[in-house]
């Protein structure tokens, strides 16, 4: 973990994720949640689905959402699966939306900035996007 030494290093984004601004109604939808992103280790580049394992870093992924529940409560706000190439087959990974700004839908493919986490009530490793999360829907998904 890095500690920061000034003012500035406390408040720039994770290395590697653009803070993009907000557009209501524009064909790029992009939410960005600047609280706690240097509090928690990072991760460079994309990473896997497949190499989650609960570390509790900050993680950047490219993903497909392949079905979401909206659990119409105060928090979390929404739970679903998530896929990408490095996964077989039938395999997924769960994520957790604890921001009420966000809402992934099934069959979009978004980069999200997370937290890898390990739910251990269901013994589940999760995508947690929370504090210092960054979600951005992708139209071109080989890009």
């Amino acid at each position: 973990m890095v500690i920061p030494t000034n003012r500035f290093e406390q408040t720039r984004p994770a290395r590697g994720v653009a803070r993009l601004p907000r557009l209501a109604g524009a064909a790029e939808q992009s939410v960005s949640l600047g609280r706690g992103v240097t509090e928690m280790a990072q991760k460079q580049g994309l990473a896997d689905l497949a190499d989650l394992s609960g570390s509790g870093d900050n993680v950047l992924v490219k993903a497909q959402v392949t079905c979401e529940q909206d659990l119409d409560s105060h928090r979390p706000y929404q739970k679903g699966l998530l896929w990408d190439k490095s996964m077989n087959y039938g395999d997924i990974r769960a994520f957790v939306v604890y921001d009420p700004d966000v809402r992934l839908e099934p069959g979009k493919v978004y980069v999200l900035n997370g937290k890898d986490h390990y739910y251990d009530p269901r013994g589940e490793v999760q995508l947690m996007l929370h504090d210092g999360a960054y979600v951005k829907e992708l139209y071109d998904t080989n890009s």
